[in-house]
């Protein structure tokens, strides 16, 4: 999909692509899904906005960076679970 559309778009481009490339094979992908949170029982509001979400089970965040870089963090893989999103 990249080497179709080229680097230097916005994010948002690549994330759009990405739904349309799994949607036609057959995917579900939801994009943009706002995410809630809750404490005590009591609603927060949206913690954050998941860029994809494919078939209700693997969320995506995108990043878009000029060069790949080894050494990035596993964003994410330390963050709590909010609440359920399915």
């Amino acid at each position: 999909m990249h080497s179709a559309i080229g680097p230097g778009l916005l994010e948002s481009i690549y994330e759009k692509a990405l739904a349309l490339e799994l949607t036609e094979r057959g995917l579900r992908a939801e994009t943009q899904v706002p995410i809630p949170a809750s404490y005590r029982g009591q609603d927060l509001g949206m913690a954050f906005r998941a860029d994809l979400i494919v078939e209700q089970s693997l969320l995506l965040e995108l990043k878009c960076v000029e060069t790949l870089i080894y050494e990035l963090p596993a964003c994410g893989l330390g963050s709590p679970i909010y609440g359920s999103w399915v």
